[in-house]
């Protein structure tokens, strides 16, 4: 297993970060074991004679100013894949595709649903409301029209226990989406759509 190395300013650490080399990687070009070049980089001891003058032409590779050697590339943009990985395989861009696809729907359905539900919810309670003022009326509440009081199949007795019910079958029913949850919602699915885009974009590309 390579040897895991610690921060350090030696020469050979500087060489070995250069060119991406293992403390016992670069130990078998000295000629020393790993163990060896660990304790030279954490300063405990310096290398034998045979393997710095083994390390003098590597380091000399090193860009200027501590070689002669050419400064390593500049690495691609984070938000660009290195030319270097090769050609793109479109498999994984489609699965995630359909995967990303699938959530957005999801949401979408979701917060369809959510606002129909809110809806009904509104409708129901209003309609509840005009029920109990005439089944169910306050002790407060304004009088029943006469035309209506004097209906003989209304019983406020019997009826209200009716729109009782009705009223706690309602409020039983889970609340709909603060106004928070249904931003954070809407953001999920504006998110995925921009995901969506953007993979649709890349897979164009790749062919």
């Amino acid at each position: 297993m390579p040897r895991k190395a610690l921060p350090s300013n030696s020469l050979s650490a500087a060489v070995r970060n250069h060119f991406g080399l293992t403390q016992d990687e670069l130990g078998r070009f000295l000629g020393v074991s790993g163990a060896v070049v660990a304790h030279a980089e954490a300063g405990r001891r310096t290398l034998p004679a045979p393997a710095q003058r083994r390390l003098r032409p590597l380091a000399l590779l090193l860009p200027a100013p501590d070689g002669l050697g050419p400064a390593y590339p500049a690495p691609p943009p984070a938000t660009e894949a290195p030319a270097d990985l090769g050609p793109l395989d479109p498999d994984p861009v489609r699965e995630r595709l359909r995967r990303v696809r699938y959530l957005a729907g999801k949401t979408r359905f979701e917060l369809e649903n959510r606002r129909l539900l809110h809806q009904a919810r509104t409708r129901r309670r209003w309609g509840l409301a005009v029920l109990a003022a005439l089944l169910a009326p306050a002790p407060e509440a304004a009088p029943t029209p006469a035309a209506l009081a004097a209906d003989p199949t209304l019983d406020p007795t019997a009826d209200r226990p009716w729109v009782e019910r009705l009223l706690a079958d309602t409020e039983a029913v889970p609340p709909p989406l603060s106004a928070t949850q249904a931003a954070l919602l809407a953001l999920r699915l504006r998110l995925l759509e921009a995901e969506a885009d953007a993979l649709t974009e890349l897979l164009a590309g790749a062919g």
